[in-house]
């Protein structure tokens, strides 16, 4: 019984965590950024000829997974940071130099992909512009968890 009343008390704890405060207000800082960020890369699309959003969106296609990479790494350093309280800091600072190289590499191998396709400089820089808009919602709510 010992075992049991022990992992009540941990989830318990876990739960306590996750719904404090700053959690919440970072998890709606992240839905903020997604949506204006979604709303930011519909209204960039609008900014492309026909044959531009059909290269676009054929050529980028297969990169949904790794753009979602930084969340997983998050998501991870959260848990980490949960699960391992002494391990929040380190891991912290992991998954932030890791999300930080992910965007850089990230900019360039999109840079260099528009370049390929020819798509008009006015789309890159709104569409680059969502982008940022949902880092820095994911960017909030990592840093807020991590505080909680």
């Amino acid at each position: 019984m010992d075992y049991i009343d022990d992992m009540r008390h941990i989830f318990g704890q876990i739960l306590a965590d996750f719904f404090s405060p700053l959690n919440l207000v970072g998890v709606a800082l992240f839905l903020v950024g997604a949506i204006v960020s979604t709303l930011l890369a519909v209204r960039a699309m609008k900014l492309l000829s026909p044959e531009e959003e059909r290269a676009f969106r054929e050529r980028f296609s297969r990169t949904r997974l790794p753009l979602e990479l930084p969340i997983y790494i998050f998501a991870g350093s959260i848990c980490i940071g949960v699960l391992y309280p002494k391990l929040r800091w380190p891991a912290f600072f992991t998954a932030l130099a890791l999300a930080l190289t992910f965007y850089v590499l990230n900019k360039r191998v999109l840079s260099r992909r528009y370049r390929e396709l020819g798509i008009n400089p006015a789309f890159q820089k709104a569409y680059d512009r969502s982008r940022w808009m949902f880092y820095f919602g994911l960017l909030a709510l990592f840093i807020l968890a991590t505080l909680a």
